[in-house]
């Protein structure tokens, strides 16, 4: 099976790669195997993200497809969402004093 980065530019064999990582920074996965340790598999702007798509790709990796793709910006954006809005994307109401 091969993986594709989140840019679509490499492709790793993913019967030489041991483990993915999110990095301490929170911003990036990553897979070490073999030789190769620490190759960046995804850029994403905060640990959410990253966290995110570490979990979808592992359901893809979990399907035996032969080809499988890093989860890009897009693919997780409309799956994070912030926590002090509504799903309709209103505030919710508070009734409170002053």
């Amino acid at each position: 099976m091969l993986i594709f980065s989140w840019n679509r530019e490499e492709a790793f064999n993913i019967d030489q790669i041991d483990s993915f990582y999110i990095t301490k920074d929170g911003r990036a996965i990553k897979a070490s195997g073999g030789q190769s340790r620490g190759r960046l598999i995804g850029e994403y702007s905060c640990f959410d993200e990253s966290k995110k798509a570490l979990e979808i790709l592992m359901k893809r990796i979990s399907n035996d497809s032969p080809v499988i793709y890093t989860p890009t910006i897009d693919d997780i954006t409309e799956r994070v969402k912030d926590h002090w809005h509504h799903e309709t994307g209103k505030k919710a109401k508070r009734h409170g004093g002053s």
